[in-house]
């Protein structure tokens, strides 16, 4: 009977291990090849033991040179919001570039998808996703973002940093919410930061990376340095050990 029991646990820990793997690999950003004007780069860590977590993150092609960046972040923890966020990208996120009228304006797409996520969640009260559309037209010079319940982002210019006001309801909340478009123009040298919580909300009990100590880390680490250096540059600075949940960063930078 021991043996028994020890073949089915190594059998489930490869049946485990396969699931992981495939969630990896459905789950890895592949962005369209030769952007230029407005470049994306991006940064994701994982606290789940497995490597795994609820972040989501995709970039895609659109029309007249157009691409989008997605940015989601499934609440709680461990394969089950490593499986919505999966689910996001195989399932409903190629719905986006399906309805190239969504291109113009990402909010309709968000108002699209929390339909979609209210139908989900109806079954999980405790379950919804912070989610932002961002499009980019590198020929405009232009950025046009739509948010349902992701931090504010962070427009730099120079050695000036301020948030970009856009609010929306997170999705599976509430099946009327509404969402709205903002359109801002990135100068050469400008840079967008798109970020999901784990930027701001530690464990419970520890302190937060407040938003002064986020802002002193993007100006001296500078928006030629990877991303993965800006936020180790944070870690540096934050007071607490601040970073301990998922997180993904993207930054938009204007040549």
């Amino acid at each position: 009977m021991r043996k028994r029991h020890l073949e089915q646990a190594s059998r489930m820990n490869q049946e485990l291990r396969m699931a992981i793997e495939f969630q990896r690999r459905l789950l890895a950003v592949n962005p369209p090849e030769g952007i230029t004007g407005i470049v994306p780069s991006w940064h994701q860590s994982n606290v789940d033991d497995h490597g795994v977590g609820g972040d989501y993150l995709d970039i895609r092609s659109g029309p007249d040179g157009c691409y989008a960046v997605l940015l989601g972040d499934v609440s709680g923890h461990g394969m089950r919001t490593a499986f919505v966020a999966a689910m996001l990208k195989a399932v409903l996120t190629p719905e986006f570039v399906a309805q190239e009228e969504w291109i113009s304006a990402p909010s309709a797409f968000l108002a699209w998808l929390n339909t979609r996520m209210c139908e989900i969640t109806d079954q999980f009260p405790d379950m919804f996703v912070a989610f932002s559309a961002c499009v980019v037209d590198p020929d405009a010079g232009t950025i046009t973002y739509s948010s349902a319940g992701n931090p504010l982002p962070l427009h730099q210019r120079g050695n000036h940093i301020e948030p970009v006001e856009v609010y929306g309801v997170a999705l599976g909340v509430n099946s009327d919410a509404e969402y709205y478009d903002r359109t801002l123009p990135l100068r050469p040298g400008d840079a967008l930061y798109l970020y999901t919580d784990g930027l701001h909300l530690p464990e419970e009990g520890r302190e937060r990376a407040d938003r002064e100590t986020i802002y002193r880390a993007i100006l001296e680490a500078g928006c030629r340095r990877p991303l993965a250096g800006v936020v180790d540059h944070l870690r540096h600075l934050a007071t607490t050990d601040a970073l301990t949940d998922d997180l993904t960063a993207v930054r938009l930078l204007a040549e």
